[in-house]
């Protein structure tokens, strides 16, 4: 699968509202400047509330939808900021796009090629300052290159310009305070590209991993336009998109915006050092769908536990990762899904047969259940079957443990043969990902400061989506 080529499994990987529900949450306040981009309303002015130490900042703008990724606008430059779209990817340490006279990058109708010798402040680092890349001695520049699985590449130098992101779908706007927004942000200049690179819809890629240094969070920590280490995705979705933008979510930085929640905000721990892990406790499949962890009938729904270990589970800490379209589980929970997935439809779960069914008939396939550890400094005891993302009697053994559902209309791609086909593949080779499609309807927040990651149900602006809308 590309996407899973192209960025999960990369083999050189550089690898706001907070909840008053303290029953169930315990929630650390931050007086942060907190940068929100909000999908609704979308085209408002900047509006700003200033205190002695405190900045809180709602930038007007969304995530959009790649070909099967999610990007946002990123402005760079000085005097006149340019337009970079980059796909927004937890798994990937470095932002990086396309600067004028990089070769083999596709036409400029692909891509919006970065025009450095326009900016003001833009600087190449130099062997004294270089701190993403490699040396170059005999040429004085700091090289930087990623090599991909599936064989996709790209050659940069590190580069240093103001940067800010947001706008007015490809439109940037007029801040009355740049200084307050905008930061220095150390990127790769992309000199040459390869294979998918040239094809994707977006110019570059925005780099989220935990790896320090350039990675947009710890830049813009670094720079105090945000006072916690951390930022999250909601995800939505949308029948079409296109260069110009089709909206599907909203991202924050240094927090997140409870009042796009349907459901309180649960925080699994985060086991990874470069990426962002969780520990999986178990899968289930539940009868007749829904699109929630929680339903309102639960008479009506079975779950069924796949019978396998926790250890055959982790075997590999399993990722999230937002650059990653798809959700794989190793090839050891296989049988057992397969065997479970019969037992409740009557018919073989098959990756490579696409089905003729109603949008129906796919929101009555089964809901698949994710459950997650816990952050035990998260959790409490109390009413846990009232909370949504919260185990309770599915679980008795560990009823503060997290779930997440993850419905049909998530894991079944539409085609444009009017057909649908699953996209939760069960016989993979390498580790378990999470990928976007599980994140899809959530609101998920990677908080490094406290080492976890929340999960809070959300349609992210787009309530009205069904795939085979026209």
């Amino acid at each position: 699968n590309f996407f899973l080529g192209f960025k999960a499994l990369c083999l050189l990987h550089l690898a706001a509202t907070f909840l008053n529900d303290n029953s169930i949450i315990h929630e650390v306040i931050a007086s942060a400047p907190i940068l929100s981009v909000n999908l609704i309303p979308k085209n408002e002015v900047v509006r700003r509330l200033t205190h002695k130490r405190q900045l809180q900042i709602h930038q007007t703008d969304a995530l959009f939808q790649g070909l099967g990724t999610h990007y946002f606008d990123l402005w760079v430059g000085t005097p006149i900021p340019q337009r970079q779209t980059v796909m927004v990817d937890t798994g990937n340490a470095i932002t990086a796009f396309p600067c004028a006279g990089c070769r083999g990058c596709g036409s400029p109708n692909n891509h919006n090629f970065y025009n450095h010798t326009a900016s003001q402040k833009f600087h190449a680092s130099t062997c004294d300052d270089c701190s993403l890349g490699t040396c170059q001695i005999e040429k004085s520049i700091c090289d930087i290159s990623m090599n991909y699985e599936e064989g996709s590449s790209w050659a940069a130098f590190e580069a240093h310009d103001m940067a800010y992101f947001g706008g007015n779908n490809g439109k940037p706007f007029d801040p009355a305070d740049p200084e307050n927004i905008e930061f220095e942000l150390s990127f790769g200049c992309q000199t040459q590209l390869s294979s998918h690179f040239i094809n994707q819809l977006e110019d570059g890629i925005l780099g989220l991993s935990k790896k320090n240094r350039g990675a947009l969070w710890y830049q813009m920590y670094q720079a105090k336009r945000i006072a916690e280490k951390s930022f999250s995705l909601c995800f939505g979705r949308q029948p079409i998109e296109g260069r110009q933008g089709t909206n599907i979510g909203v991202m924050s930085m240094g927090g997140y915006n409870a009042n796009l929640h349907h459901s309180p905000m649960v925080f699994a721990r985060d086991y990874g050092s470069d990426l962002y892990t969780v520990y999986v406790e178990a899968v289930y499949l539940r009868t007749n769908g829904g699109e929630s962890a929680s339903v309102d009938l639960p008479s009506q729904h079975t779950v069924h536990k796949i019978n396998i270990s926790e250890g055959e589970l982790n075997s590999d800490p399993v990722i999230v990762d937002s650059g990653a379209t798809y959700t794989y589980f190793n090839k050891q929970i296989m049988t057992p899904f397969k065997e479970t997935w019969k037992e409740i439809t009557g018919f073989d779960y098959r990756v490579d047969v696409p089905l003729s069914l109603t949008y129906e008939q796919i929101l009555a396939l089964p809901t698949l259940i994710i459950q997650m550890r816990a952050d035990p400094n998260s959790v409490t005891n109390g009413e846990l079957n009232s909370v949504a993302n919260l185990a309770g009697d599915i679980d008795p053994s560990s009823p503060s443990s997290i779930i997440i559902a993850v419905p049909a209309s998530h894991y079944m791609t539409y085609t444009k043969h009017g057909k649908y086909k699953p996209e939760l593949y069960i016989d993979h080779h390498g580790r378990s990902l999470l990928g976007a499609n599980t994140m899809q309807g959530h609101d998920v927040f990677f908080d490094l400061q406290h080492e976890r990651i929340g999960w809070a149900e959300s349609t992210c602006g787009n309530d009205n989506f069904r795939p085979d809308s026209r």
